[in-house]
């Protein structure tokens, strides 16, 4: 039976290494990992470019951590679940980009749609003012009392 990469005792060493800041051993891991890393992310997400950004925000949160590095477990498994935590914290924060946006985009909306009915009311107002002036008295003192509508511009 196979061991897996990560339980070779090899590579065990090389971690090892890299737990301590040995940025060869590092790179050797970068050259080693990178593939899987972006392949699953590209899985996850099916964006090449954010799977790029995964890849490169997976290895700096390794180095960062390095020190906590189980070398008894599967390093396989570690960088899996770093890189499904960065996926969904990116696609969290897309979600929250775009209901943002819509939230904008909607009171930007609202705001130009009560412009515009002010607008239209003031026109709406004058062409009203306008047709009651020409009207002769008697039918001037016939129509019902113009409505108020608060303060008026």
């Amino acid at each position: 039976m196979n061991t897996p990469q990560s339980e070779k005792p090899d590579n065990v060493d090389l971690l090892i290494k890299f737990r301590e800041g040995d940025e060869p051993a590092f790179i050797q891991i970068y050259n080693q990992y990178r593939g899987k890393v972006y392949s699953y992310a590209y899985q996850l997400c099916k964006s090449a470019d954010t799977a790029e950004e995964i890849v490169q925000e997976v290895f700096i949160k390794i180095w960062q951590k390095r020190e906590q590095i189980n070398v008894a477990l599967s390093f396989n498994a570690y960088l899996k679940k770093i890189t499904l935590n960065h996926v969904l914290n990116y696609l969290k924060k897309v979600a929250r980009e775009k209901a943002l946006q819509e939230q904008i985009y909607h009171t930007i909306e609202q705001s130009s749609n009560r412009t515009e009915d002010h607008v239209l009311e003031k026109e709406l107002r004058k062409i009203y003012d306008e047709a009651i002036s020409r009207l002769p008295q008697q039918k001037k003192t016939d129509l019902p009392p113009k409505p108020c509508r608060g303060a008026e511009s």
